[in-house]
């Protein structure tokens, strides 16, 4: 009698990881604490989040956390707004928390999360984060689960070197562009103004990616400045320069070359001769020696 082999059981075929979401694709693109405050635009708080990448990402597990403005090395990450649901690019994303008690104020537009976080009306820490733990104690800007960071106000933790501006009962703080710009400077990416939410039905915003100059130092048109100043160049984004992408031209001592200092969305041009007495001069960023990057990092 034949001896029948037993058919091999074919070995699974294992499912692929799926791929880790880059810091800035997601970002927290308005934060509003003086919701129901005497005089209050909005009765509840927001934060507002923003995909200005190019792929859809998923929040499911992801979370929305806060910390008041101090606290220092103790400040406590024990508020937190757990996400879900797909965010499309160019896609916003209304996360609604507490209201005070002046109930005259408006309602939000049609939220897509809602949470019960009170936050500051003037100054607070909000973090974008890929999990729903609480954060630790201290400041969690460095921590590889934090995809997006905002401290405003007199926060004591905050990206890049200061914070953005302090709010009120009638101001928000708005990432510029729209939400597309991403310099990890928070002074830099945010600008204090009237409130306005979005939520998952407004129209898309789809970012280009195209850098400008954001900010000067001197700033445009400043009188009075020392002959031995340097000039610092801030973009809306992070960019990489190429070749001649800039010329620094003065009526008296002509042209300027210099040392470049910096990276990233900061640059700071320290000529090599020092500026004459009663001159005007005038630097030209050349956009042919500026490209911008993308959330991944990439060249676009």
């Amino acid at each position: 009698t034949p001896v029948v082999s037993p058919t091999p059981t074919p070995t699974p075929t294992p499912s692929p990881s799926p791929t880790p979401v880059p810091a800035g694709s997601v970002v927290i693109s308005q934060v509003y604490g003086g919701g129901g405050n005497s005089g209050a635009f909005y009765r509840y708080d927001f934060v507002e989040l923003f995909n200005r990448s190019a792929n859809p990402v998923d929040l499911t597990g992801w979370s929305v956390q806060y910390a008041s403005a101090g606290g220092g090395a103790t400040a406590q990450w024990n508020r937190r707004t757990p996400l879900s649901g797909t965010i499309n690019p160019g896609q916003y994303l209304l996360v609604k928390e507490a209201s005070g008690a002046n109930t005259n104020a408006a309602d939000l537009p049609t939220a897509d999360i809602v949470g019960t976080i009170a936050m500051g009306g003037t100054d607070g820490k909000v973090a974008l984060v890929r999990n729903n733990v609480d954060l630790p104690d201290g400041c969690p800007s460095a921590n590889s689960d934090v995809l997006d960071f905002v401290g405003y106000g007199t926060a004591d933790c905050h990206e890049g070197p200061a914070a953005a501006s302090q709010i009120s009962n009638t101001t928000a703080d708005l990432r510029v562009s729209s939400g597309c710009k991403d310099t990890d400077n928070n002074s830099l990416d945010f600008t204090e103004q009237g409130p306005a939410p979005r939520n998952s039905a407004t129209p898309l915003h789809v970012c280009t990616g195209a850098p400008e100059v954001l900010s000067t130092t001197p700033a445009n048109g400043t009188t009075n400045v020392s002959t031995t100043s340097n000039v610092t160049v801030n973009f809306d984004n992070n960019v990489t320069t190429s070749g001649n992408w800039y010329q620094i031209s003065c009526t008296t001592s002509n042209a300027h070359t210099a040392a470049v200092t910096g990276s990233l969305a900061t640059f700071t041009l320290n000529p090599d001769v020092d500026f004459a007495g009663n001159e005007q001069c005038t630097v030209t960023i050349f956009a042919s020696g500026v490209t911008g990057q993308n959330a991944q990092g990439q060249s676009v």
